[in-house]
């Protein structure tokens, strides 16, 4: 049997979690440096015939795709301070700190527990559909099992010993963040929740066949829950396949929505409820429309949520239904929306979704 690296192991082992690195401020900090000068609005990027081009010049999908970038070298460049940070932090309280520019690794600074047996059969027997037939626990694999789980737990390990070196005071980080840029939403129409004139509105973008906005779907609800009375939240619904299951139920939730505002969180709930079971395809990726039949599921989530499926069903086969959703995914478009989940708190999107969202929300309140 051909032996599995541990880099595919790692693919078959883990579904699609969310980043858990610290998003910086969407306020942005006090002062000029030579870090958020390439994020205002104002400074030039570029000269092209002769004029000078900056950020706020930039279509909206460009300017956000900038954004992304840059965020993205934003949070490597973070993780590699924090780490290289950790190892010094350690190693000195450990006595092993001999020269600060070649501290120890971090496995040997680390408490690293081994995984137990049972961990190992417990990963190794759910995984065992997605490995070759042959493929018995004992020998290689077992090695790799070992070192997969390790590194998970280096993982942990890591954040727990940041935090707390964070806490001590041990470790301030004194790079920028990118500012996100503005991104306004015609929220007309849309569903909402809370105070209308509210401090703070946060939207979400999403999609109901989304795995990643089923996993998000829980802590908006912690958040909103947390904050209730305080914020405006406004849902937009994006259908990323219009034609399939995605496009029907988001047609179904507007329909929902036509009946009266409470039906409409109803009917939402009781969708993410039910497109979140179990199913069969892979971690993150969507639903495949074939799997299902359409109306069958809408009125399976309406006699659910307590809303009438004949009106609905009636709604959902009007070709106003289907031009406004179109309507409203194409203005998403031309914002730069592409995927979901997307949020948006006070016209800035938020580069790693819920990750860090309810101090953000906390900030602005304050």
């Amino acid at each position: 049997m051909k032996i599995l690296s541990i880099l595919f192991l790692m693919t078959l082992f883990v579904s699609c979690n969310e980043n858990e690195e610290k998003m910086p401020s969407l306020t942005g900090s006090a002062g000029c440096s030579a870090d958020t000068v390439s994020s205002s609005d104002q400074g030039p990027l570029f000269i092209v015939n002769g004029e000078t081009v900056t950020r706020s010049d930039l279509p909206g999908d460009l300017k956000n795709e900038v954004y992304q970038n840059e965020f993205q070298a934003y949070s490597k460049n973070q993780s590699l301070f924090e780490e290289y940070s950790l190892r010094i932090y350690l190693a000195k309280k450990q006595g092993k700190l001999k020269d600060k520019s070649n501290p120890p690794e971090l496995t040997d600074v680390l408490n690293i527990p081994e995984p137990s047996e049972s961990e190992m059969k417990s990963l190794f027997e759910m995984s065992k559909g997605r490995l070759p037939p042959d493929t018995k626990f004992e020998g290689e694999i077992k090695k790799q099992i070992s070192q997969y789980l390790k590194s998970q737990k280096v993982g942990t390990l890591f954040r727990e010993e940041v935090a707390k070196m964070k806490k001590d005071g041990a470790y301030r980080s004194l790079i920028v963040g990118p500012i996100a840029p503005e991104i306004n939403i015609d929220i007309t129409g849309m569903p909402f929740t809370g105070p209308s004139d509210a401090k703070v509105t946060l939207i979400e973008v999403s999609d109901y066949t989304c795995g990643h906005c089923q996993r998000a779907h829980p802590e908006v609800k912690n958040i909103l829950k947390k904050f209730e009375g305080k914020i405006k939240f406004v849902q937009a619904n994006y259908p990323l396949r219009p034609e399939g299951l995605s496009g029907m139920l988001v047609k179904a939730a507007y329909c929902a929505q036509q009946i009266s505002s409470d039906d409409f969180w109803k009917f939402h709930n009781a969708t993410f409820d039910e497109t979140s079971k179990p199913h069969s395809h892979a971690p993150g990726q969507h639903h495949d429309p074939s799997e299902d039949e359409p109306m069958a599921k809408i009125e399976s989530i309406s006699k659910a949520a307590g809303v009438s499926p004949d009106k609905i069903k009636k709604c959902v086969a009007e070709d106003a239904t289907q031009k406004e959703i179109l309507r409203v995914a194409d203005h998403l478009s031309s914002k730069g929306i592409s995927g979901t989940p997307v949020f948006i708190l006070n016209n800035k999107k938020l580069p790693m979704g819920t990750v860090g969202l309810a101090d953000e929300i906390q900030k602005l309140l304050d």
